[in-house]
């Protein structure tokens, strides 16, 4: 199953109360599934790193038999160049999601993903979703 995958993370005040967001696309482009979560304090590549390791944790949840070829989509250019390999990972809280984004893939052979870079304008419900999930956790 190929799906594409756009994420979010979003965090106000950085660090400060964050949210991140995956939504799950099929092959047409048809929506298929929105998850947003808070994530309490954190900045906002925290957020992005977070939004990463949920996405294959969900993808692995809701298709576990599944072959699955993930096209994951982020606004976050310096996540995007940490996972690629294009730029090291200096925080340790960074190091320590990157290493279970690695750990989810080692595991599940089954599971292959590209993750690439675009402009926000392009990850609008991600983003949406993310916001909007901090805005109702103010309330």
């Amino acid at each position: 199953m190929r799906l594409t995958v756009h994420i979010d993370g979003a965090s106000r005040g950085n660090p400060g109360p964050s949210a991140c967001a995956v939504v799950f696309l099929d092959e047409k482009g048809n929506l298929r599934e929105i998850h947003a979560k808070l994530l309490g304090t954190a900045t906002n590549n925290v957020a992005e790193w977070e939004a990463l390791a949920w996405a294959l944790e969900l993808a692995l949840a809701s298709y576990p038999q599944e072959e699955l070829e993930l096209d994951i989509r982020s606004d976050s250019l310096l996540v995007v160049r940490q996972f690629n390999g294009e730029y090291r990972i200096r925080s340790a809280e960074l190091r320590t999601l990157a290493a279970r984004v690695q750990a989810l893939l080692k595991g599940n052979p089954n599971l292959k993903l590209s993750l690439r870079h675009v402009p926000r304008e392009e990850n609008f419900l991600a983003d949406k979703v993310a916001n909007q999930a901090l805005e109702l956790g103010r309330r």
